[in-house]
């Protein structure tokens, strides 16, 4: 028992001690409709509501937002996107450990603060895999192809499968390059940005990002509630983005684990459609 207390404390101390508080970051800026689905709800965001691991960030048509995160980076999601922050781990100190982003379709300008030591900070599309140590760009993210336009700093760009698995072979890119991907082929990387990219790029996209929380009057606003999520809601999120279904499937998973109200509605759902189902089959065999 105390050789077993022992290894306990020396783990302690060579561990970094991480701080895995829920929210990491806020909304600075909200333009148009933009919701969130946090747990098995969907909330309205605006500009001083916290963000939370997990959350997926879905924006209206003509919509866009800004979010400010606690290490200091900064991320603009433009209208008609997805965007869910999968994995964002903190150390005491407020910098990153591990953070990962899934950007499941539509535009994101990102500007990452510099990361320290083991760090590591990842923006997941359909297409590619995007690692980033300090850096600004745009990416566009569509289910079979994608882009990367970089401003400053470098990245480490690898392949994905339709399977969402990170191919061998790894793209080194450098501010002012351009590389673009569809799925089956070979990323076509550009030493300058082709003004059919900038053309599409939505107007907001195109301009820096700004750190804008210290504007803010308020903080730590409570989003208002919207609705439950409901079982045609996974099931569309997992139909429009197939190539990252095992990202979304992990997701819904830790919250069918953490909310039994929501298994057991799940279920009877479930149940429900089974049963109509059945009666369909059944009108249709009696109308024969």
């Amino acid at each position: 028992m105390k050789l077993r207390s022992q290894l306990l404390i020396a783990l302690c101390l060579i561990l970094p001690h991480v701080a895995r508080a829920s929210d990491v970051g806020v909304f600075s800026e909200v333009n148009g409709n933009v919701q969130i689905l946090r747990g098995n709800y969907y909330y309205q965001a605006s500009p001083g509501v916290d963000v939370d691991e997990q959350d997926i960030v879905v924006t209206g048509d003509s919509a866009s937002a800004q979010l400010d995160l606690k290490d200091g980076s900064s991320l603009q999601i433009a209208g008609k996107s997805r965007v869910l922050l999968s994995d964002y781990r903190l150390r005491d100190d407020g910098s990153v450990l591990k953070a990962s982003i899934d950007v499941l379709s539509g535009w994101l300008r990102f500007a990452v603060s510099k990361l320290h030591g083991n760090a590591s900070y990842a923006f997941n599309t359909p297409v590619m895999t995007v690692g980033i140590r300090g850096t600004q760009g745009v990416i566009n993210a569509q289910p079979a192809d994608g882009s990367l336009m970089l401003d400053e700093g470098h990245v480490r760009v690898q392949r994905v499968d339709a399977d969402g698995n990170v191919q061998a072979g790894t793209e080194t890119l450098d501010a002012g390059q351009y590389l673009s991907r569809a799925r089956g082929d070979q990323f076509e990387r550009r030493m300058r940005v082709p003004a059919r990219f900038l053309d599409r790029m939505p107007a907001r996209m195109k301009r820096r990002l700004v750190w804008r929380a210290r504007l803010l009057q308020r903080r730590g606003i409570a989003p208002r509630r919207l609705r439950r999520m409901q079982r045609r809601d996974v099931l569309r999120l997992l139909n429009r983005h197939p190539a990252m279904k095992w990202r979304l499937r992990r997701r819904f998973q830790k919250t069918w684990g953490s909310d039994p109200d929501f298994r057991r509605a799940f279920a009877q759902r479930r149940q429900e459609l089974r049963r109509r189902r059945f009666h369909r089959r059944h009108f249709r065999r009696l109308m024969e």
